[in-house]
């Protein structure tokens, strides 16, 4: 866990903790040398990835890379424009980060890093009103929005394919006025979109939603990230 707020005042989180499964104990890591909140940490090759973010209500564009070996943080290439919980995926070994201009262009990056540079792979002009985030799945990356101005509790979705370097429109899914699309992740074939109020999934496979798998969300205030966590199994057998 890297960044983050707290208190009223919103006061940055100065400390850095790791969880590990295998002994369910946390412990503190370095922090970057930025600190940041709303900041997307993606681990790749050995090494974390601490991208863009906030500090002080100001958006970043630094890039932070921390190698678990040496236990130290360095920066790379900045981002090509500031963002606060940029949307971020792996997928064909390669980081890709997805990125909002105004006028309703979305841009896809990957870092590249022999070169140590984020290149653009694509863009895709699509009205929406607030709200976007991205999973992988094979060659395939999928961007998840939120739905133009009446149609906000819309989640429409739309998938590139990184061989073919095309786009496709898939099936949105109404979230029954329960709260817009904050967040996805993805396990297996199936993506989990979650709000503070439901979580809906949807087959990459089927190419449909799971309506009738409709689960409660997640209702607490503030910032919402999901993740998948592989946990030990433990012998509930023996007594502690």
């Amino acid at each position: 866990i890297v960044g983050g707020v707290y208190g009223a005042s919103k006061q940055v989180v100065e400390s850095s903790f790791c969880y590990d499964a295998d002994t369910d104990t946390w412990s503190e890591f370095p922090s970057p040398h930025q600190l940041r909140y709303d900041v997307r940490l993606v681990g790749h090759e050995g090494c974390l990835y601490a991208i863009g973010g906030e500090y002080e209500k100001i958006s970043l564009k630094s890039v932070e890379r921390y190698d678990v070996a040496s236990n130290t943080w360095t920066f790379i290439s900045d981002l090509p424009q500031p963002s606060s919980a940029a949307p971020c995926a792996q997928a064909m070994g390669q980081i890709f980060v997805c990125l909002w201009k105004p006028l309703d262009t979305t841009v896809i990056y990957e870092y590249e890093s022999r070169q140590d540079a984020w290149l653009p792979v694509t863009e895709l002009k699509r009205h929406q009103s607030y709200g976007h985030c991205m999973v992988a799945h094979r060659d395939n990356l999928y961007v998840m929005r939120n739905g133009p101005g009446d149609d906000f509790l819309r989640c429409v979705i739309d998938c590139f394919n990184l061989r073919s370097r095309q786009w496709t429109a898939l099936p949105g899914q109404f979230m029954n006025s329960k709260g817009a699309l904050f967040t996805a992740t993805i396990k297996g074939d199936t993506v989990y979109t979650v709000n503070k109020m439901l979580t809906q999934l949807y087959s990459v496979e089927e190419e449909a939603w799971r309506v009738k798998k409709e689960r409660a969300g997640f209702p607490r205030s503030g910032s919402l990230q999901t993740f998948l966590l592989r946990l030990p199994r433990r012998n509930h057998d023996i007594a502690t």
